[in-house]
């Protein structure tokens, strides 16, 4: 097409040729011509850890997979499928069902699958000679069985494993979302940014990092004793009531995810500091120079036996709630095993039905009982020694 100035505006092959059009001004200071934020990438993302898990399950695959699609008559009039033999495999966030093993002819397209990503729970129950596997969803139920306890451990696992993976990266992406608006606003309305120092982190990571304060130290103490204390008998419903509104921090009736990885830390912070505070007790009252001399190897195997070993178990315990990562992974799964409805909420009932069992399980404050019983009887046999050597003295 000719461009010359004296043939714009003319007829020429393949249309008119107009010149090209420029703005007369430059774009008007505007939120629509600034600096546009970039789009959130779309792409699925897989789980960080691969989940791996499969084998034979004994599932009914009828109602489970085409409820959503079927009518009114083929939901209430048509029964239930019987349950058969599928090969179930995990591929990323799918768990596929197949009639084979194999990639024969059979084997190319499954049965039926199911997006791990709707898990909000799962279990294993014994039925019969059987061990079955149910996994809650969001509005519903997916069971299958399986011959052996391992078997059901193992797809168990691996749900909650892709639960927790899944928790992770919706908060993440929230922390992400938060983070853009925060650009968006400074972008589009010229507010100022939002301060990165030391202060806005920690009032942005509060409810995940939790401060103790002294008078909240006092009160999770004083409780968690109590239930040690009471760890052969009927949990007292009073300390978890007490425990819930503690956490219950905006008065919602609902416990969040970030609330209870709050109490996970800080309770395993207050165990943690008395378990160290009787183990320098023990160490200096026991392990003195003196002991070490009238005793020798003997009260330090003895120290071992009854107080070391069991407070190095305690210990592993206990960072494994309060790492970062352990912290969140137990927030979620005891979430899920509070949540006992269901609908997404733990409300106060269900906390003081389901929170002796799961937050503060019988075996673990059996097992702290047993370790200050230990210490409480070493210390009693430490004095009653030094009485005893006392008296000889006084009576020569």
């Amino acid at each position: 097409m000719d461009t010359r100035p004296e043939q714009q505006g003319k007829w020429q092959f393949g249309g008119l040729n107009w010149p090209e059009i420029h703005p007369l001004y430059p774009c008007p200071d505007t939120p629509q011509y600034r600096l546009q934020v970039p789009r959130p990438k779309s792409g699925i993302q897989l789980p960080s850890d691969p989940i791996q898990c499969e084998g034979w399950v004994l599932v009914n695959l009828r109602n489970g997979f085409d409820a959503q699609f079927a009518t009114f008559a083929e939901k209430h009039l048509v029964g239930a499928g019987p349950e058969q033999w599928y090969f179930g495999r995990i591929d990323g966030w799918v768990l596929y069902f197949w009639k084979t093993d194999d990639a024969g002819e059979i084997g190319r397209h499954p049965a039926g699958f199911i997006d791990l990503r709707t898990i909000v729970h799962a279990g294993v129950l014994r039925t019969g000679n059987l061990f079955k596997v149910e996994a809650g969803l969001n509005g519903g139920e997916l069971t299958f069985k399986v011959k052996y306890l391992n078997e059901a451990e193992m797809w168990t696992s691996a749900m909650r494993q892709a639960l927790v993976a899944k928790v992770h990266q919706d908060r993440i992406r929230k922390e992400e979302g938060r983070e853009r608006a925060a650009l968006a606003r400074s972008t589009f309305h010229a507010a100022p940014p939002t301060p990165t120092g030391d202060f806005s982190s920690e009032m942005n990571n509060f409810q995940v990092r939790s401060y103790v304060d002294p008078h909240r130290l006092r009160t999770l103490r004083r409780i968690w004793s109590t239930c040690v204390a009471g760890a052969d008998r009927a949990p007292d419903p009073d300390n978890y009531i007490e425990l819930y509104d503690m956490y219950n921090a905006d008065m919602n009736d609902d416990l969040d995810l970030d609330e209870v990885e709050a109490m996970i830390k800080d309770l395993a912070s207050v165990r943690e500091q008395e378990l160290q505070r009787m183990l320098a007790v023990t160490r200096e009252r026991l392990l003195d120079s003196r002991q070490l001399k009238l005793n020798g190897p003997a009260a330090l195997s003895r120290w071992r036996k009854e107080i070391g070993e069991p407070g190095e178990r305690l210990q592993q315990m206990y960072n494994c709630y309060i790492q970062a990562g352990g912290a969140e992974s137990r927030a979620v799964l005891l979430r899920s095993e509070l949540d006992t409805s269901r609908d997404g909420f733990v409300g106060p009932s269900e906390f003081l039905q389901n929170a002796p069992i799961f937050l503060l399980p019988a075996h673990e404050l059996l097992l702290e009982g047993t370790f200050y019983q230990n210490c409480q009887n070493a210390l009693r046999r430490e004095r009653h020694q030094e009485d005893e050597e006392d008296g000889g003295c006084l009576s020569m």
